[in-house]
């Protein structure tokens, strides 16, 4: 849920305390709650849970393109391109299929981007997010969406603790990769300009 929000356009809004792991046990409510519910515990925060959210916050805050100031729609909204899991564009009856848990998405660094404060271009490296909303693993295959773009993962949200920094491994498109039950992978190609 982390990287869904952190890495989603607009602005994120986390509940004070949701980076080490604080939880309200699903009371939406807490002002009428003075006790353990709305208490934090800072004698066993969940440290490794917080490193995680400091590092999608730096992704976001190092690649403008998960900041666009604006909305994308109507021809904008191109710079977003939706895929299967097998690799192929998203159809109106793969969006409508009730059954489909898993999708990944395309963020063009490069196309139509936003201007700095400065009025330079906030030019990026390219994003594929591959979400998996299965409770197994599941085989995605890499979408050909730049010639000869090749990825490393950056972010795997599956096995926290292994969590060791950006892959070394290249992957280019037609190429395999598993991922987790109920996770996020996030490969970048990086901006060749």
């Amino acid at each position: 849920m982390l990287a869904t929000l952190l890495l989603s356009f607009g602005i994120p809004m986390l509940l004070g305390g949701d980076e080490m792991g604080r939880t309200q046990q699903g009371n939406n409510n807490a002002y009428c709650q003075d006790n353990e519910i709305t208490w934090f515990d800072w004698a066993q925060p969940d440290t490794s849970l917080l490193a995680f959210t400091q590092q999608l916050i730096a992704l976001r805050r190092a690649h403008p393109v998960f900041r666009r100031s604006r909305f994308l729609a109507g021809a904008e909204a191109s710079e977003l391109r939706w895929f299967t899991p097998a690799g192929t564009e998203m159809t109106g009856a793969d969006w409508a299929d009730p059954n489909a848990l898993a999708v990944a998405l395309y963020l063009d660094g490069s196309d139509d981007p936003d201007r700095a404060a400065d009025g330079t271009w906030l030019t990026d490296d390219d994003f594929l997010v591959l979400v998996n909303a299965w409770w197994e693993p599941l085989d995605f295959t890499l979408p050909d969406t730049r010639p000869q773009a090749g990825r490393r993962t950056e972010v795997d949200t599956y096995d926290l603790a292994s969590q060791a920094g950006p892959s070394e491994e290249e992957r280019k498109a037609g190429d395999h990769i598993t991922v987790g039950p109920r996770s996020v992978v996030v490969l970048k190609n990086p901006y060749s300009g």
